[in-house]
């Protein structure tokens, strides 16, 4: 085991054959793995003293033979889609687009970003006025 967090994997049998308990669908998330730690958390846990800490671990736990990632905080999770193995192409292709639309730049943000020395100079010119 890798200790205390939340076990999830980006292989649907993971939960399905190991962990469903006959359930036929599984939650499919965003993640925010932060500083990811592969293989084996440190002896003193993920937070020990020597480490400089980190947010999640990556790797594989007995014969499972898949991989598993272990969240340390359930906020780094973001549920999307609860999906059967019919629907998973489908949830997907959904999931890959929304990061590709989070990757891009916010239009409002490039928006302040642009006005933002417009209005300063605007606002300086105001005040100076007698």
């Amino acid at each position: 085991s890798f200790g205390r967090g939340v076990y999830v994997s980006p292989d649907f049998r993971y939960g399905r054959e190991l962990f469903g308990y006959g359930a036929t669908a599984a939650f499919m998330c965003l993640a925010l793995p932060g500083r990811q730690h592969f293989g084996k958390p440190p002896s003193g846990g993920l937070h020990c003293e020597s480490e400089a800490g980190f947010d999640s671990v990556v790797g594989r736990e007995g014969q499972r033979g898949v991989d598993e990632w272990v969240f340390t905080r359930q906020g780094q999770l973001l549920p999307c889609f609860l999906v059967d193995k019919l629907g998973l192409i489908t949830a997907k292709e959904a999931v890959h687009a929304a990061m590709k639309a989070l990757h891009r730049p916010w239009p409002e943000l490039e928006a302040i970003e642009n006005q933002t020395p417009v209005l300063a100079l605007e606002h300086q010119a105001l005040c100076c006025e007698p």
